[in-house]
């Protein structure tokens, strides 16, 4: 009788590129795997709607395109580039969500619409990570979320939050929101190069993240 070993996950690690990650019960993909196709599909479902408010914000330069007809007016800001990836965005999920239909017996959304074939995809989640195309389905859904990003945010950094900056100015604390900011060299990376406050500036350097994520809990429960 030989030991069955525990399925690794199939997937690029870049935190520990030499370490082997161990699939999660049931699934083939590790657990950070399994949330960040989670995150990516959520961040996809509202690729098309962000996307249009960044053209019309003008964040995104400005269009190739020529003046509007009979005049010198120039159209909304507008990208080739966005506009190929939310029909790709659109095919993919598309192409996933009648496999996942098919093998599973149940009907595909009804309105093949980028929200609507992601809520069905969530659904099917904990099913469709323990098949057999799941570092295939997993690696096309974290690519299109990588190149949504890159296209959105084409400084590559990506902030979440921490929690509320712990500055005190002349006895009160700074109500702003502590982020990290993650590396424009790894997007996706699972700690953030600093944290920064919204509001103050203040800057958290690496080797505070301890002692300031214990001051942030302690003045919370003291609020």
């Amino acid at each position: 009788m030989t030991d069955q070993q525990d399925p690794i996950c199939p997937l690029d690690h870049p935190g520990h590129p030499d370490r082997p990650s161990i699939a999660a019960p049931g699934s083939r993909l590790c657990k950070g795997h399994e949330r960040a196709v989670d995150d990516r599909l959520v961040e996809l479902a509202t690729f098309s709607r962000d996307a249009d408010q960044a053209e019309h914000d003008g964040a995104l330069g400005t269009s190739s395109a020529p003046p509007l007809s009979g005049s010198k007016e120039q159209p909304l800001p507008y990208s080739d580039a966005l506009a190929d990836h939310r029909q790709r965005v659109r095919g993919v999920l598309a192409s996933w969500s009648l496999l996942v239909a098919e093998e599973r017996g149940v009907e595909p959304p009804a309105e093949p619409e980028p929200n609507r074939m992601v809520d069905f995809l969530r659904r099917h989640h904990d099913w469709a990570v323990g098949q057999d195309w799941a570092d295939d389905y997993a690696g096309e859904i974290l690519e299109l979320g990588r190149r949504a990003w890159s296209l959105l945010h084409p400084s590559g950094v990506r902030r979440f939050p921490v929690g509320q900056c712990v500055e005190v100015y002349d006895g009160v604390r700074c109500p702003g929101t502590l982020w990290a900011l993650l590396t424009p060299a790894d997007p996706y990376a699972e700690a953030g190069a600093f944290w920064a406050c919204d509001e103050c500036g203040a800057r958290v350097e690496s080797s505070d993240w301890l002692v300031t994520g214990r001051r942030i809990k302690a003045m919370g429960e003291a609020a």
